[in-house]
């Protein structure tokens, strides 16, 4: 066995730490921080990757398993550290081909530098609003999987709830499975996410609003198309 496949002694913390902070002009302070002896990225007030939100997508994906058999092309709205797309290849080793948007620069750095985002072929990371990149590809690019998972800091971005923002969705799934992250804590937003559920329901698609322990204020919103 070569020097090279020997196994290495993982890294073992014992307290926790940040290991880097970030100023962002989109997200304010990003901190890549080990916590319990995992690394993960957070915003001030919410974790953005390899934790708790990495958890809930691995909860996600196991229930959607047989679905994801055939998917060939993925969409990812919002891509913070690369959770998803970890899961996705690493854990799922799932051959699929992945469209990623984002748009802050900043944590698509920090996703390079701390989190091995650049080991992956097939993995197309776009810097843009995913609003924008909707409405100007929503004609051109046919996906099997679109993830939605918007977020500004713990706030669902607005444009999720959108009609017009949903009706580009189905341009770009016409056969396949979306699904789309959102947040519920006061009637506001529980009124938001029904809205949501109701225009899918009003195409005939059937659509499933997940809830799991990890995160009981996540509802997840899976629609097959």
């Amino acid at each position: 066995m070569s020097a090279s496949n020997k196994l290495k002694p993982k890294k073992v913390f014992l307290t926790d730490a940040v290991i880097e902070t970030f100023n962002s002009a989109k997200n304010g302070k990003l901190l890549v921080e080990i916590v319990g002896g995992k690394l993960m990225l957070n915003t001030r007030n919410a974790n953005q990757s390899f934790d708790g939100l990495h958890q809930l997508f691995q909860l996600i994906f196991a229930d959607l398993k047989s679905d994801l058999a055939n998917t060939n092309q993925v969409l990812c709205l919002g891509l913070a550290g690369g959770s998803v797309v970890h899961i996705l290849r690493n854990e799922l080793q799932l051959p699929c081909i992945i469209t990623a948007v984002e748009y802050d620069e900043v944590m698509v750095q920090i996703a390079q530098k701390h989190f091995g985002l650049q080991q992956f072929d097939n993995l197309n990371v776009i810097i843009a609003d995913a609003f924008t990149y909707t409405e100007q590809q929503a004609h051109n690019q046919v996906f099997d999987l679109i993830l939605v998972d918007l977020f500004e800091d713990n706030k669902v971005a607005n444009g999720i709830f959108n009609p017009h923002f949903s009706e580009q969705l189905l341009e770009m799934c016409p056969h396949g499975m979306m699904v789309i992250n959102t947040i519920c804590k006061n009637k506001v937003q529980e009124k938001q996410i029904n809205s949501l559920v109701d225009f899918f329901k009003q195409k005939q698609l059937i659509c499933n609003l997940k809830i799991y322990d990890i995160a009981p204020t996540n509802k997840v919103l899976v629609v097959y198309t």
